[in-house]
């Protein structure tokens, strides 16, 4: 048996999910990792970003769930910029975690592109954190 849930459910569901998950927050991380199913916040937390004028990020303004196009349920935060504040030794973004209230790693993203190199000051990184859901039929 596979769970079928319409789509009106499924933006529904996201609906609830946004209106009671609290203020996320969003980190980056500097190593080749790729997101996995075991992953917690300690597997980010050893590979967290450290440069300059680097901190975890409210993630704010999530949308109303909405059809994406591709089946799925999509809302959608604010973008987020993470400036480098002073230049010096370089670390190369990876991609990003987001974080519950509770410090629960939620999940995590990898860049789809090369690393990012942060090294001079006025480097930036920036994220829109999305969250999709699909039914498994």
């Amino acid at each position: 048996m596979a769970l079928k849930v319409p789509d009106l459910g499924e933006r529904k569901l996201v609906n609830l999910l946004r209106l009671n998950w609290g203020t996320l927050q969003a980190g980056l991380f500097i190593a080749d990792h790729v997101p996995a199913n075991g992953d917690t916040l300690a597997t980010y937390v050893a590979i967290e970003a450290s440069f300059p004028g680097y901190a975890r990020v409210d993630v704010l303004n999530w949308t109303v769930a909405a059809d994406d196009g591709a089946g799925r349920a999509r809302t959608a935060a604010d973008l987020i910029t993470f400036t480098r504040t002073v230049s010096g030794v370089p670390q190369f973004v990876w991609g990003y975690f987001i974080v519950d209230p509770d410090g629960v790693q939620l999940w995590a993203e990898r860049h789809p592109a090369p690393p990012v190199r942060m090294e001079m000051a006025g480097d930036v990184f920036r994220i829109s954190p999305a969250f999709t859901l699909r039914s498994e039929l």
